[in-house]
């Protein structure tokens, strides 16, 4: 993984195999507050998370540590 400090989505399998550094784990959830909500989700859905009427909540992987980050790449300008 690059170097530096960054939170991905979270897969449905977990937080991603790393070296050198642990994943922190965190999540975002988003109500409705009692409405009805026209949220949908892709019938393949590989994410950790929950879609529905009411609420989505949303996971992350987090990249905190960067003790070890003097070998690693940082990540390509985009």
């Amino acid at each position: 993984w690059p170097a530096g400090s960054y939170g991905i989505p979270k897969p449905a399998s977990g937080c991603p195999r790393s070296d050198g550094f642990v994943w922190r784990e965190g999540w975002r959830s988003q109500s409705t507050h009692g409405r009805p909500s026209n949220s949908t989700k892709s019938t393949e859905f590989h994410l950790d998370g929950i879609v529905d009427d009411t609420k989505v909540k949303r996971s992350f992987c987090f990249k905190e540590d960067i003790a070890d980050d003097g070998s690693r790449s940082a990540w390509p300008q985009g």
